[in-house]
């Protein structure tokens, strides 16, 4: 029996296509949404807004600032009330492509925990390479005129509107993108653990008017926008505020980076918190579903360009609050194979066995050293915004266990 279809507010699906023309000109863009019919209609409206295209304009998401050329391909978020850490609602897939001038991301929301993102991630290209052809088709066939835009947008919504229905009815009925049998290729290596202390915070409000903006912690939330919208409260964001990095100790000779700055580690796990501009986007669209909820990733999938290795983020938590939370992100990696490292077959029970000491109140340095990872290295606990300041690991001290510090 279907139990996620259009009529079910858990099941909410975008597809956002920008495609870039050239210096001068505004991206091109298309995007569809499968979903409850009265948010269908929100959407319809929001799309024709002029004042509001820039939220359709993804294009920055894809930058890639990491020296490892590691790509983001796809996250899965768990998603909780705020301040209700035990109300595991839904779950969010992201998954992003770029193909030439191409740019396509895919937002799914559901019930659904069991999809799986290397498939996800593979209709999401699949799309991508399909609307590149659809714009190489079209151009080659139109002269550079007044209807060019009209044209190229209708063929562009058309195709996307195909691609994207059967993308929906895949996941929604067919239920072909699920977990199952997929094929193994190198055996990945537990290469890193980060344990974050972070702090959930809800201070934020959004204007649903026509300026998009955000204010923090109005004093009267009864006064309305200069431009006449209503302010409503933004989704709660995550605050990383320390971490403490756990690391082989042949880190020098087994990875390949050029820098083992502290900062440019920890930035896997910033690029899969979910990004400003998609939280803004969808507060707009379906505040009443968004606008009190936490969005945490649960795992996320990366690709080496230089390699087309696989690195994959699994992340653990431990609420230590209503809003602290300690999260455990474990990197595996199919690029690497050395003597120090452990096969991530391990990975259940190391998570397991780091967890569960945290839960018995030991400090995160004590936590690791009763755990499989007790000969590996680990850095005091270091705020995330000061990590700039670290141009190098550092080694913690038998005397600071790596004990979160109190702020």
């Amino acid at each position: 029996m279907d139990t996620t279809n259009n009529s079910d507010k858990s099941h909410l699906n975008l597809i956002i296509t920008n495609i870039l023309r050239g210096e001068y000109d505004l991206p091109l863009q298309a995007a569809k949404f499968f979903g409850p019919e009265d948010i269908q209609n929100d959407f319809v409206k929001l799309a024709n807004e002029e004042n509001l295209m820039d939220l359709f304009e993804l294009i920055s998401l894809f930058k890639e600032n990491r020296e490892e050329n590691i790509v983001l391909d796809s996250v899965q978020y768990a998603e909780w009330e705020f301040k209700k850490p035990e109300t595991n609602l839904a779950h969010i897939y992201l998954s992003k492509n770029s193909l030439n001038d191409v740019y396509t991301v895919n937002f799914l929301h559901t019930d659904l925990s069991e999809i799986s993102l290397s498939k996800v991630s593979n209709e999401i290209a699949f799309i991508g390479q399909a609307i590149n052809g659809i714009y190489r088709r079209v151009t080659a066939k139109i002269n550079d005129n007044s209807e060019f835009s009209i044209a190229i947008k209708d063929e562009l919504d058309n195709g996307l509107y195909k691609l994207g229905k059967f993308y929906n009815w895949q996941i929604s009925e067919e239920r072909s993108l699920m977990r199952g049998s997929e094929k193994t290729g190198l055996s990945p290596m537990l290469t890193t653990l980060f344990m974050v202390k972070a702090s959930i915070i809800q201070d934020e409000y959004l204007c649903m008017g026509t300026c998009n903006r955000v204010l923090i912690s109005r004093e009267d939330e009864g006064i309305s926008c200069e431009c006449g919208g209503e302010y409503r409260l933004l989704s709660p964001h995550i605050n990383l505020d320390q971490v403490s990095i756990v690391y082989p100790n042949s880190i020098q000779d087994i990875s390949t980076s050029k820098s083992l700055e502290p900062k440019k580690i920890f930035q896997i796990v910033e690029d899969v918190m979910m990004p400003k501009k998609l939280v803004i986007l969808f507060n707009r669209l379906a505040n009443d579903l968004f606008g009190n909820k936490v969005l945490l990733p649960i795992i996320a999938n990366f690709h080496s360009k230089a390699t087309n290795d696989s690195v994959k983020l699994i992340v653990d938590y431990f609420w230590k609050a209503e809003d602290e939370i300690y999260l455990f992100a474990y990197v595996t990696d199919t690029r690497y194979s050395h003597i120090d490292l452990i096969s991530a077959v391990s990975l259940p029970m190391i998570m397991r066995e780091i967890k569960e000491n945290v839960k018995n109140q030991l400090s995160f340095g004590e936590a690791i050293q009763k755990s499989k990872l007790k000969d590996w290295n680990q850095t005091p606990s270091l705020k995330v915004k000061q990590l700039s300041e670290y141009k190098e690991l550092v080694k913690e001290t038998n005397a600071n266990a790596g004990g979160m510090t109190d702020e």
